[in-house]
């Protein structure tokens, strides 16, 4: 994906719109790889499911030198809120390069050309190519109270609770009652086709 902005001294503003299209909280880290270029409004963010925001973008032609080497590039890291990642949050946010591949949303390239057509507003769907699907590091509680530690868990079974004395299997053959008086039907109109000239035996 590309961003593009006219080549002009003047600063362009433009407004960068990201989505959640996820039914998770999201943490987003935004980082420019020249804030001399591309400066951003803010660079951490949150969004809820199904939920968005915007911020602006400053992108300053007049400052991209002559001997700047590679492309002014927004990239964009994205990672869940979980119970369990709750204390990994403000250290990911601080740390600069802590992020990983997993956790890549989105990487555009502002390039400054009249070529094409500049918008003024950007939309960015996240979660992105980022995953949402973080490890537990340690054991957790599964409730807390009387309620699950993740509202998620909630509408989740992982079995079905039974017991011994509970009939969990139906009976082909033959019920209680008649055990001994009669033969099994499935196994009868099996022994029909396979054996058609066999007389069966009742015991």
């Amino acid at each position: 994906m590309s961003i593009y902005v006219p080549p002009i001294s003047e600063p362009q503003i433009r407004r960068l719109y990201f989505r959640n299209l996820s039914q998770t909280d999201v943490v987003v880290k935004l980082v420019s790889t020249k804030p001399h270029v591309l400066e951003l409004a803010r660079n951490r963010l949150r969004l809820e499911p199904d939920s968005y925001l915007f911020i602006e973008a400053k992108f300053s032609y007049a400052n991209l030198g002559i001997c700047d080497v590679g492309a002014t590039k927004l990239i964009g890291y994205a990672m869940p809120v979980y119970t369990h990642t709750l204390p990994a949050i403000s250290k990911w946010f601080d740390t600069d390069g802590s992020e990983t591949n997993k956790q890549l949303a989105f990487e555009m390239q502002v390039i400054f050309s009249n070529s094409v057509f500049s918008a003024r507003d950007i939309i960015i769907d996240l979660p992105g190519t980022a995953c949402l699907v973080d490890s537990v590091p340690r054991s957790i509680p599964s409730l807390n109270g009387n309620s699950p530690v993740d509202e998620v868990d909630a509408d989740t079974k992982t079995a079905v609770t039974f017991t011994m004395n509970r009939d969990i299997v139906c009976n082909l053959c033959n019920t209680e009652e008649r055990k001994g008086s009669q033969q099994c039907e499935l196994l009868s109109s099996i022994q029909d086709q396979a054996f058609p000239r066999i007389r069966r035996l009742r015991i």
